[in-house]
């Protein structure tokens, strides 16, 4: 009966204890910011469309003209290859995806 209390007894302590033990692996509360997750705006110059009278870029598969918005992001001017976006008061240059062909060494 003795051996059962002091049982009883250590094993309350050593579930108490548990409680108080953390994840080793768990960074400092310092590293662990404020749980919000900032992410880089994403804008997908699809296409741009050029005629003698006006351009028209398509970003994020939305056709779109200077002055317009997208994703939040005011359209400033479309180059040929490139569009200038304003959002929050700085300004991001996105280009479109240019492909280069790999072309076989000569004599292959």
């Amino acid at each position: 009966m003795r051996y059962q209390i002091i049982s009883i007894v250590f094993g309350l302590l050593l579930m108490s204890q548990a409680h108080a033990l953390s994840d080793p692996m768990k960074p400092p509360v310092s590293f662990m910011g404020t749980g919000k997750i900032h992410s880089a705006p994403v804008w997908v110059l699809n296409s741009v469309i050029t005629s003698n009278d006006r351009k028209v870029a398509i970003i994020n598969q939305v056709p779109v003209l200077v002055g317009e918005s997208v994703s939040g992001a005011r359209i400033l001017s479309i180059r040929d290859d490139r569009v200038l976006l304003s959002q929050d008061g700085k300004q991001f240059e996105i280009k479109l995806y240019s492909a280069r062909v790999k072309r076989p060494a000569a004599g292959k």
